[in-house]
């Protein structure tokens, strides 16, 4: 994730100003209350500007007698970019600050740096090491103060680099016991101004007490020294105010314990296991100390490592829940990214983490939880709501530079009309600091009406969690003699009760629409292997499930510990710093080893289960049978490739369908000592969900199959398309359909351009692309190399090198018979530092509107950048493929590991590749493979099966070699339909709970419809159930077939008994 690291000793510097002298007279007619506020801030705070300031690494930094006269002077508020530094200041103390004695009181030093990068604080008084740490608590520099004293004050700061800034820096007075405390009381007015300003009818009866209570004050007597009259006016100003208290009593804080902890970012996963240990241990000590205290935290995977290695500490965190103190929230395995990962990842988060709580704790998670998340998805509400979520708190949107958010709390609906009741903090690594929480408070009340207010606080990130000072504020500031909100320890939970409670009174506003976050963009891009990892990963085991399933209705046992780890691992590294692409290079290393882990079980699991169905199949007959499994729910016509090793020496081969029919086909290589033969062939109409057997015949000389595909100098062409190749830029100069007789591209005649942007944002390197990135653009439109690769049967490649700077790329542009799509196969030997590679399509189609897929469904977006929010908007997260159709005709642009897209005017781009040097210097630098194709269609991307060509680009046919044998399958088969074509059958798998089976789908074109699933044999029972597999209600079954109601842009989830 990328955040301003904070390593606090302050909040917010208070600069002292002048002695102000006030009149009686003046008071008697109008209060200042902002001259009044300032004068006791001046005497409660001691600002320390300038620091002295020494970049890099310096030996005894902290000693008393260390020569600093030379260190250059820096003031508060200014910044370095260099590293590592340290500053000194030399104070001593003064009999008075702001004419208030301090002799006796408390002082402590607040300092605030915060970075780009993580800042580390050492802090020493005197050359005594007295805080360490990246979030501190004010320091006390000395329990009894005396006029006259000298500190010297050395702060380390260990920072990897980038803009730092030294926020401020301060000493803090507390008054001695035996005497009144200014900053007690000025913080009790600031927090009554604040709340008055949440009241609309009734507002001047109560300020004047606040009035009353400020004109009671003899602040002269500070400039003439007399503490007695001054403490005296004190102590009557505080009972003048306490008639504010039952307005202030209206209002509530719920004070929510909580730490943010990345599971990988900076730090390995490895060091994340002792900060979670360290954690969760400071919380239960804490819970000793302070019997009311509270503390929430969610991800499963948290807890499973506690109780993997810390069984002790874990049964302490039982019995906390127990208790009700301590409260397990989010439900989801890890808290991930929502944006990049398929819809059924999303699903797996919820099943497994609310599984997960439930066995270990006994509890049903009402509430989603994801704070830091780059943006939510549209569908998430509705993904929420059916895995027995309600309500949902993040804050992430608060980061927006341009567009503000504009709800605190309100209903977030998916296109389905599922809501969940969204509740937006103010960020989730508080302090407990009374003014800016009322603050809050009032802000939070004006925006909804409702007057309890939900603060979180604890040091999060790298952990920590509440602290004791946090926690000694609090209860200060609950007390009974406290003029303050009611400020309660209390359950996030127990907030959306109340809320609900009263409900209609609040009439919450609803949003329809996606959680964008503007800041970052890049996130859809960086570290592109690790993205391509996550969508083969996906893909890989949602058919090993599938094939597993079917397996198992022939006695195959189902290997759902083996898929359940491999789903973990992939689940671990969609985590919201590692799939996005802004962890260090450590946290990549570890993640390439457990998507080879993924890779080997769900391999494992594939070849076995086709083994069982391929044994049962008959596959006698002449030449060798290939069988290619179909993983999607509708019948296709796709390419495939495999390898046979036959009996004897072949010359070539022939590949006939199960009717002896001959097919496209070439063979490609062989090798004449093993026999070994691959071949290219086109497969056409095997079933959904199903299988086909394929016969590859040696012959001496294969005859000729007709192909639709021809290529004549540097045009290709089949039934669908016509392509065009320029010599000189390497551009398509021309896409013409053959079926709409149209040209695709637009006048410019340039598509499959290759753009560079320099790509250095102000801020969030890894993490953001900024508005800007087009001002310094480069356009390769000087070629290499062009020339025709492929001139067979099964394909025609033509392929297009370029160069720049550093990288090289290699385009092998590839038309097949009979499939109506242009792929380019892309190979990039990346080498830049600082630099955006996107591809551009510029097509002779125009809308207002591109739509974009999304996990479970489809956005529409403006095409237009009229408004300062389509500007901040440009780059869009999606999945499989992106689309700009008028309403007759359209253009699909299609990927397998990609998910940034942005369509602007006519012209649809893909985000290829980025290179930032923060935190990972050497992001994406090496060799990448990808694809993408373009999809030219009539009508619109519904009409057009968009959505299935996605799926199928990214779901490839599945060969499967084996020899002749009887069976009792025939040689073509579907498994299992699901109509109409509008839904997507995205999982089929075995309950978690039974032996039942799994299925699950999601209508995309926004119609209500009856999907018919056909099953391969007739069930015992069908029921619906939620996304965590919780039972809804039964379903009729008529023999094999089961028909279920489903809404617009529903996804549904069907549970089937078999006897």
């Amino acid at each position: 994730m990328w955040k301003r690291w904070g390593c606090v000793l302050v909040l917010s510097m208070i600069l002292a100003s002048p002695a102000l002298r006030f009149s009686p007279a003046l008071f008697a007619q109008s209060v200042d209350r902002e001259a009044i506020f300032r004068r006791l801030e001046a005497a409660t705070i001691l600002p320390l500007s300038p620091w002295r300031f020494k970049e890099g690494y310096v030996l005894r930094g902290e000693a008393v007698d260390l020569d600093d006269s030379t260190w250059k002077l820096f003031p508060v508020g200014e910044e370095w970019s260099t590293g590592p530094a340290w500053f000194r200041y030399r104070v001593t103390l003064p009999q008075t600050i702001g004419g208030y004695d301090i002799r006796g009181a408390r002082l402590r030093v607040r300092i605030r740096i915060v970075g780009e990068n993580p800042v580390h604080l050492t802090v020493f008084f005197n050359g005594e090491k007295r805080a360490e740490g990246h979030d501190l608590d004010p320091v006390v520099l000395t329990e009894s103060a005396r006029p006259g004293d000298t500190f010297v004050i050395a702060v380390k700061a260990d920072v990897p680099g980038g803009r730092t800034w030294v926020r401020a820096g301060q000493l803090e007075v507390e008054a001695p016991p035996s005497r009144p405390d200014p900053r007690t009381f000025l913080q009790e007015c600031q927090v009554a101004e604040q709340l008055l300003r949440a009241r609309r009818d009734d507002r001047s009866r109560w300020e004047s007490h606040l009035d009353a209570a400020l004109r009671k004050l003899d602040l002269a007597a500070l400039d003439r020294g007399d503490q007695l009259a001054f403490d005296r006016s004190l102590r009557e100003a505080r009972q003048a105010l306490t008639p504010i208290a039952p307005l202030l009593r209206e209002f509530a804080i719920r004070a929510v314990g909580n730490s943010h902890i990345d599971l990988a970012w900076l730090w390995p996963w490895t060091e994340t296991v002792e900060i979670v240990r360290d954690t969760f241990s400071t919380v239960l000590q804490l819970m000793h100390e302070f019997p009311d205290f509270t503390f929430t935290h969610g991800a499963a995977q948290t807890y499973a490592w506690m109780e993997e290695k810390y069984p002790k500490l874990f049964e302490q965190i039982r019995q906390r829940v127990r208790e009700g103190r301590w409260e397990v929230i989010g439900g989801v395995w890890v808290e991930s990214d929502m944006n990049l990962p398929h819809g059924e990842s999303l699903v797996r988060q919820f099943l497994h983490g609310t599984r997960y709580f439930k066995e270990k704790f006994g509890v049903d998670v009402r509430v989603g939880w994801n704070p830091d998340a780059f943006g939510y998805n549209w569908q998430l509400p509705q993904i929420l709501k059916k895995s027995g979520m309600d309500f949902f708190v993040t804050q992430k949107l608060f980061w927006n530079e341009v567009t503000r958010f504009p709800y605190r709390l309100f209903w977030w609906e998916a296109p389905d009309g599922s809501r969940v009741l969204t509740y937006f903090p103010n960020h989730y690594g508080n302090p407990i600091e009374p003014v800016s929480m009322a603050k809050d408070l009032a802000e939070y009340t004006a925006a909804t009406g409702h007057r309890e207010y939900v603060h979180l606080y604890g040091v999060g990130d790298h952990g920590g969690g509440p602290t004791r000072s946090m926690l000694e504020t609090a209860a200060r500031w609950r007390s009974t003699d406290a003029l303050y909100p009611r400020l309660f320890f209390g359950t996030v939970h127990e907030f959306f009760e109340r809320a609900m409670a009263e409900i209609s009174r609040l009439n919450p506003p609803v949003w329809r629409d996606e959680l964008y976050l503007e800041t970052h963009r890049g996130t859809y891009t960086s570290q592109a292997a690790t993205k391509r990892n996550n969508r083969q990963s996906e893909v890989l085991l949602l058919n090993a499930e599938k094939f597993a399933s079917l397996a198992r209705l022939f006695g195959r046992p189902y290997p759902q510990n083996d898929l359940d780890a491999a789903w973990k691992k992939v689940l671990f590294n969609q985590f919201h710093d590692i799939l996005p692409g802004s962890s260090i290079a450590a946290v990549y290393r570890d993640a390439d080893r457990d998507y080879a882990d993924v890779r080997r079980i769900g391999r494992e699991v594939m070849n076995e289960a086709l083994k069982e169905l391929a044994d049962r199949i008959n596959t006698r007959g002449p030449g060798l049978p290939l069988i290619v499994f179909n993983p999607l729910s509708w019948a296709r016509t796709d390419v495939v490739e495999a390898t046979l090793t036959f009996p004897d020496p072949v010359s070539d081969v022939e590949v006939r369908d199960p009717q002896g029919r001959r097919l496209i086909a070439e063979m490609i290589a062989r090798d004449s000592e093993t026999n070994r033969a691959t071949v290219r062939f086109i497969a056409e109409d095997v079933p959904p969900l199903g299988y086909k057997v394929f016969r590859v015949v040696p012959v001496a000389r294969r005859s000729p199959v007709p192909s639709s595909l021809s290529v004549t100098g540097l045009t290709m062409e089949n039934e669908f398309l016509r392509v065009t190749v320029d010599a000189r830029s390497g551009c398509l100069t021309s896409l013409y359909d053959k079926t709409a007789r149209r040209e695709v591209l637009d006048e410019s005649r340039c598509g499959n351009l290759l753009q560079t942007f320099y790509d250095k944002p102000s801020v969030y390197d890894a993490w953001n692309i900024d508005a800007n990135f087009e001002e310094k653009m480069w356009e390769l439109r000087q070629a290499e190399e062009v020339k025709v690769l492929e001139t067979g049967p099964t394909r025609a490649v033509i392929r297009v090198v370029k160069r720049f700077q550093r990288s090289t790329f290699i385009q092998d542009l590839i038309l097949y018979p009979k499939i109506p799509r242009l792929e380019c196969h892309m190979e990039v030997d990346w080498r830049e530092k600082h630099i955006l590679l996107k591809v551009a399509f510029p097509v002779s189609v125009r809308s207002p509107k591109a739509t974009f897929e999304i996990p479970f469904g489809a956005i529409p977006r403006p095409t237009t950048r009229r408004t300062p929010e389509e500007q901040a908007k440009f780059e869009v997260p999606a999945l499989f493929w992106a689309d700009l159709s008028d309403g007759t005709y359209g253009v699909s642009l299609l990927n397998d590991s990609k998910y940034g897209y942005d369509v602007r005017d006519n012209v649809l781009r893909l985000t290829l590749l980025r290179s930032p040097a923060y935190p990972d210097p050497h992001a994406d630098e090496g060799r990448h493979r990808f694809t993408y194709a373009i999809y030219p269609h009539a009508g619109d991307w519904v009409q057009a099966g968009t959505v299935q060509r996605g799926y199928e680009l990214n779901y490839p046919l599945i060969p499967y070699p084996t020899n002749g044998h009887s069976g009792s399958l025939p040689p073509a088969h579907s498994f299992l339909r699901v109509e109409p074509n509008t839904v997507v059958l995205t999982a089929l798998k075995k309950a978690e709970d039974s032996d039942a089976w799994i299925l699950r789908f999601y209508e995309f074109a926004g119609k209500p419809t009856d999907v018919k699933i056909r099953l391969p044999k007739p069930p015992r029972a069908a029921s619906e159930v939620n996304l965590i597999e919780r039972e809804i209600g039964p379903l009729v079954v008529n023999g094999q077939e089961v028909i279920i109601s489903t809404k617009p842009y529903e996804i549904k989830t069907v549970k089937i008994e078999f006897r």
